[in-house]
């Protein structure tokens, strides 16, 4: 008897459960990346109050990390400073590569947009 009357309670707690962990629900780590061959970019980008930013000569290997919940659109665009070489711009979640693209030539722009 006491079986029975335990599992009404089990079923919405169950289903709450499922309906709460949702994994938008969930803050993840987010970085954008910007790399080449170069050590000159200047860089645009989406930051994390949706307000578009920019840096100019910005060196190698730069990068912006931000913690998020839910999808929304991101945006980074990289442009070489140099008559030759190469860019790539990455949007990267818990470390994991969610969009790349890369570019050479001269004064080259790789960038990359989405709903993440």
């Amino acid at each position: 008897m006491k079986k029975l009357l335990l599992t009404p309670l089990l079923i919405p707690i169950l289903l709450f459960t499922n309906i709460s962990c949702n994994k938008d629900d969930v803050n993840a780590s987010y970085l954008y990346e910007v790399t080449g061959s170069e050590n000159s970019y200047n860089v645009t980008y989406q930051n994390y109050n949706d307000n578009i930013v920019q840096h100019n000569n910005v060196e190698n290997n730069w990068n912006y990390s931000w913690q998020q919940s839910g999808q929304r659109s991101l945006y980074i665009s990289a442009q070489s400073q140099s008559s030759s070489g190469s860019v790539t711009v990455k949007i990267i979640r818990n470390g994991v590569v969610l969009a790349e693209n890369s570019n050479s030539g001269s004064y080259v722009t790789a960038e990359v947009s989405g709903d993440f």
